[in-house]
């Protein structure tokens, strides 16, 4: 269906966020699959910062662009395809029609939204920091949860193969070390990005995937995000003992001043 200013209203925002940037001076830059755009930054450790939407609209998000010095930044205008949707929950049948057959009745009445945008995702770039900015449509939240429900109807209909205590160790480390992994805290991303990972082996590593995702989640916590925050550390301290302030050590390592100080208090000891 064609989407229209009305039922559409992400469209409209994207429009608006475009004309924004323009009278802004940005050069905006139209990507696809911005979140795995992001993946392949170059940069050796990039810090990824999402926007807090809850706190700040997408002007604010420009707006400080612009105080940055921002002159490129990256949108994606993701369209919603439920035929492409559809075909993946087919490709997946297991021995109980029925049951993915109310999958599929269930997935019909999206059928409203074919061609709406589902997520508006923003981005750009201030040294070795990326901000973003995630939007999505109200009813792509709800019809995430729809194909989560079918994925676990798939994994209940599997048989787990047992996995070694060393494979699934080894597993959950290279997916706590993943960059996309490390900078979303929402289960659903985790889970995508998990199962994009190890997408040549997700058959057989599918029944075990939420094990996965749950350890590489502990691990992220209790050993790397401790060992990159005493890295800051290290650094910050050097700079501080070089004579610098505070606040321009902040700047120079991609920190908010808040975020310093607690890092710099937590392992003080």
């Amino acid at each position: 269906m064609s989407s229209t200013v009305q039922d559409d209203p992400l469209r409209q925002e994207a429009r608006e966020v475009l004309a924004e940037a323009t009278h802004l001076g940005f050069i905006p830059y139209h990507a696809s699959h911005l979140y795995w755009l992001l993946e392949e930054n170059s940069l050796k450790n990039p810090l990824v910062i999402d926007w807090d939407t809850k706190h700040g609209s997408w002007r604010d998000f420009l707006q400080a662009g612009k105080a940055m010095g921002v002159q490129v930044f990256y949108i994606e205008i993701a369209d919603f395809n439920l035929g492409e949707s559809i075909q993946q929950i087919r490709e997946g049948e297991t021995e109980e029609p029925s049951r993915e057959n109310t999958i599929e009745e269930e997935a019909d009445r999206y059928q409203a939204y074919e061609g709406q945008v589902q997520e508006l995702v923003l981005a750009y770039q201030t040294a070795s920091t990326w901000h973003v900015y995630h939007r999505p449509a109200d009813w792509f939240i709800k019809w995430q949860d729809l194909m989560e429900r079918n994925e676990n109807n798939e994994v209940d209909q599997e048989e787990a193969e047992e996995l070694s205590e060393e494979t699934l160790e080894s597993y959950s480390r290279k997916l706590a070390q993943s960059l996309p992994f490390q900078r979303t805290s929402k289960i659903t991303l985790r889970r995508q990005i998990a199962q994009r990972l190890f997408k040549d082996e997700l058959e057989r590593l599918n029944p075990n995937l939420e094990g996965i995702v749950d350890r590489a989640s502990g691990i992220l916590e209790t050993e790397i995000r401790p060992s990159q925050e005493q890295a800051l550390v290290e650094k910050a301290r050097q700079l501080i003992e070089a004579g610098q302030t505070r606040s321009s050590v902040a700047r120079k390592l991609n920190l908010t001043a808040q975020k310093l100080n607690r890092i710099l208090s937590e392992f003080s000891h």
